[in-house]
């Protein structure tokens, strides 16, 4: 028993129904610095179930095994799972993959709200490729695959099943988190990393050793964890999470079949660990290097493999196995790539090699890279095998099946894309060595700053005091001073198109640089560059990083900004990176996109919709769309502007239950009767607005 004198951990306090506890270790959380979050209170991930431990249930006949919903029932008794003020969500526990009429026709596909209920969008890509749209009352909305699948049993064609539902929710959420089975999960990590190009919001894979249920299980914490990165933190790569570690995916093994931390990435540290503090190592994570927006590519090359070697091995199983139809093969030699130096091994590569098959030298040990440096490695270089540096057998058995995909008849080009970083899987060799006393400037800008500062305070001082004052300072003062003075300096320079400065901030600082840090408003310099309309500083950051998905303390995104300030061009220029209006940007900009409509305002409208904002958006309580508004104020050009948009209903109905030639009807007997000739609509505008509906609704 603790002695009376010491303070209780944690001190629940009432406050009308609900239970606040203080607690040390969260209060300590709360008040760290919050800069690299995402600034919205609710962000939406989609977590995408497709089978694994940590949804099995144990039967005395089978074991673990899946079941369809038990996940999802299981994920509703805890609380810290789900909304604890929607009843409905535990009615509905899920939105399965497949076609199935249990799953996907019993829920209906969404008009309407109900009024005051959290639901989120989700598409569902069906098996004849077909996409359907649902409404979850959920804040994580999970989508079930219908057989759920065991990791062992996953094949490429579940791998682009996986990317497809990404693809298609990609506008409609903010971080992706797949749950799956450990045994393959580092090869589905990697294959999403290469499938997913230009991918600019997270994605998170994990799963558990034990499932949920059992009283004892890593699940809670694995899912837990992914769930609070994905919802506060931007990381655009395809990663895992497992053991409180978050790991690039494509660097990943697993490691362990009976430890909680089952997975490592040896040639790379983790990019973020979880404790009471969440810490995220910036520098490493992948950054855009050009403007491209979000595909994915389905073309994987399945005649692929992987081959082990072992002392004796004979050249006849070499050749076997490098028969076709093979055309990629991932070599598994001994040290940093080495393998017996036999001719008549080195002569079945050779001819392998020059029959078009793309054989990749990885290393069998865990941790280190193939080199050259002894002279077995040379020879397999001069039989044409390729040096996989520091890539995983499971990251280079998927990017031959991407690279043969996309270029099955060009094997020379796979060859040389083979040894090129694509999404951060390998470690690029400097051409020089590098020692740790040399020059570093990453902190040179603010050290010259912070020096500045001092100098009258030093001057003071050596006047009063006869001493020498210290002005060196620490590793965390200089941290903080760079914390506190970047956002001022980035966004300063942002605001003010001050390109040269931006550079010599970017090249002072290095990687060290972080282009999406936030302001008092929780705004990046991208978001002050696109309201100013600053094109080449908006391309600048985009070409070095910045993001375009992240959003502010009011919940927008810089595109949102653009479209505010109707700046066309930098409008464009985030659309081609990819950018979008999220669903609640989208509601929010409703006001606004109805006062342009009625003032006319057509280069504003116009921008709008170039940005993506839904020209079918109505309003809540009446449910009137652009169109209605156009036609009830006699605006023709802006109706004309509408309706030759390609996705405009024109036969849709308000709240009323009345359409828009219902109104051009009501206001052409309007306009006999009204005697105020100010305010009057001409039958003949009504008249060519009627006939401009009915030819675009045949």
């Amino acid at each position: 028993m603790a002695p009376l004198n010491t303070p209780p951990l944690s001190i629940p306090i009432r406050t009308g129904d609900d239970f606040i506890f203080e607690n040390p270790a969260v209060s300590h959380q709360l008040g760290v610095d919050r800069n690299d979050m995402v600034a919205p209170d609710v962000s939406r991930v989609l977590v995408i179930y497709t089978g694994g431990t940590i949804g099995m249930k144990h039967t005395p006949e089978h074991g673990y095994i899946p079941l369809p919903n038990y996940l999802a029932e299981s994920l509703s008794k805890v609380q810290r799972f789900h909304d604890p003020q929607s009843s409905s969500s535990i009615n509905r526990p899920g939105l399965s993959r497949c076609s199935s009429s249990e799953s996907l026709d019993s829920l209906s596909e969404s008009k309407s709200k109900e009024f005051g209920a959290i639901t989120n969008t989700v598409k569902a890509v069906e098996q004849d490729g077909q996409i359907k749209t649902f409404q979850l009352p959920s804040l994580i909305t999970p989508v079930k695959y219908t057989p759920l699948l065991d990791s062992c049993d996953i094949t490429m064609a579940d791998w682009v099943r996986i990317a497809d539902d990404i693809q298609a929710n990609y506008q409609l959420y903010d971080a992706f988190i797949v749950l799956h089975g450990t045994d393959t999960m580092a090869y589905t990590a990697s294959a999403l990393s290469f499938m997913m190009e230009e991918l600019g919001k997270t994605v998170i894979i994990t799963g558990s050793q034990v499932p949920l249920t059992e009283v004892r299980n890593d699940a809670v914490e694995n899912l837990l964890g992914a769930l609070t990165i994905a919802g506060h933190f931007v990381i655009p790569e395809v990663t895992l999470y497992f053991g409180k570690k978050l790991y690039r995916g494509n660097r990943t093994s697993k490691i362990s079949a009976v430890d909680f931390e089952a997975f490592d990435s040896p040639n790379l540290s983790a990019l973020v660990n979880v404790g009471i503090n969440i810490d995220v190592n910036w520098p490493l994570v992948l950054r855009p290097t050009h403007i491209a927006r979000f595909h994915v590519n389905t073309e994987l090359n399945p005649n692929v493999g992987s081959l082990r070697l072992f002392p004796g091995i004979s050249d006849s199983t070499i050749r076997a196995f490098l028969a076709p139809p093979l055309q990629g093969v991932v070599l598994e030699t001994f040290g940093a790539g080495n393998a017996p130096c036999r001719p008549d091994l080195l002569k079945a590569l050779k001819e392998a090699s020059d029959r078009g098959v793309v054989i990749v030298n990885c290393t069998q040990c865990r941790k280190g890279l193939v080199t050259d440096a002894y002279a077995t490695g040379k020879q397999l270089a001069s039989a044409g095998v390729v040096p996989g540096a520091d890539m995983t057998a499971e990251c280079a058995l998927t990017k031959l099946a991407y690279l043969l995909g996309k270029s099955p008849n060009n094997p020379d080009y796979v060859r040389r894309m083979m040894t090129k970083n694509l999404r951060g899987e390998l470690t690029v060799r400097t051409p020089y060595q590098r020692f740790s006393a040399s020059t570093n400037r990453t902190n040179l800008l603010v050290n010259i700053l912070m020096k500045f500062a001092a100098r009258s305070k030093v001057a003071v001082r050596k006047e009063l005091e006869d001493e020498d004052q210290d002005l060196t300072m620490s590793v965390e003062e200089e941290m903080l001073a760079q914390k506190a003075l970047g956002p001022v300096l980035l966004c300063s320079a942002a605001g003010s198109n001050d390109l040269e400065g931006l550079r010599l901030l970017v090249e002072s600082m290095e990687e060290m640089i972080n282009l999406n840090c936030v302001d008092y408003d929780g705004r990046i310099p991208l978001h002050v560059a696109c309201r100013e309309g600053h094109f080449r500083i908006v391309e600048y950051l985009l070409l070095h990083g910045s993001s375009i998905h992240l959003r502010d303390r009011s919940g927008h995104t810089p595109l949102f900004d653009a479209v505010l300030e109707k700046h066309a061009d930098v409008v464009a220029l985030l659309r081609e990176a990819g950018a979008h209006l999220a669903e609640s940007e989208i509601n929010d900009m409703g006001p606004i996109w109805f006062k342009a409509i009625k003032t006319n305002n057509l280069k504003w409208v116009q921008v709008a919709l170039n940005a993506g904002f839904d020209v079918n958006w109505c309003d809540p309580i009446e449910g009137r769309h652009g169109l209605d508004i156009a036609v009830c104020l006699g605006r023709l050009s802006m109706f004309k502007v509408l309706l030759s948009h390609p996705t405009v209903n024109v036969k849709s109905v308000d709240n009323w239950g009345m359409s828009i030639l219902d109104k051009i009807e009501l206001l052409k007997k309007k306009s006999n009767l009204d005697v105020d000739t100010s305010k009057k609509i001409s039958i003949q505008t009504l008249e060519e607005m009627e006939i401009l509906i009915k030819n675009k609704s045949n």
